[in-house]
């Protein structure tokens, strides 16, 4: 019953982030909107994180499932780019090294931030 209540927030803030997508002028994807609606609630603590943590890492675990059905489309389509490979190639391998390097300096800033949080809680 607890993972029925998690998926069901979690679902909540989905169909939040589409009437947004729907309202709001801005190019922005709808599940995009409803990110940022679920970690608002959650930095606000309108939502617990442990009301959404068990289903929401299950989720995530299920997230390599979703790039099948891309693959598979690239390879339908494979004689379209099969002459712009060494393209296709360099803009993956730098799209790729750039998502890696911005997740790992916001991801250490957040580390940065909660330990000087932490610290600053403890009175250090």
């Amino acid at each position: 019953m607890q993972s029925i209540s998690q998926l069901a927030i979690i679902l909540v803030f989905s169909c939040l982030g589409e009437l947004c997508a729907a309202v709001l002028p801005f190019q922005l994807p709808a599940a995009i909107y409803g990110l940022i609606l679920l970690v608002f609630a959650l930095l606000t603590k309108i939502v617990k994180l442990e009301r959404v943590q068990d289903t929401g890492a299950f989720l995530s675990g299920l997230l390599p499932l979703l790039f099948i059905v891309p693959v598979v489309g690239l390879l339908d389509c494979w004689d379209s780019i099969a002459g712009d490979i060494g393209a296709v190639g360099i803009i993956i391998l730098v799209s790729s090294v750039l998502v890696f390097a911005v997740s790992g300096i916001v991801t250490q800033k957040i580390i940065d931030w909660r330990r000087r949080q932490h610290d600053r809680d403890l009175g250090k």
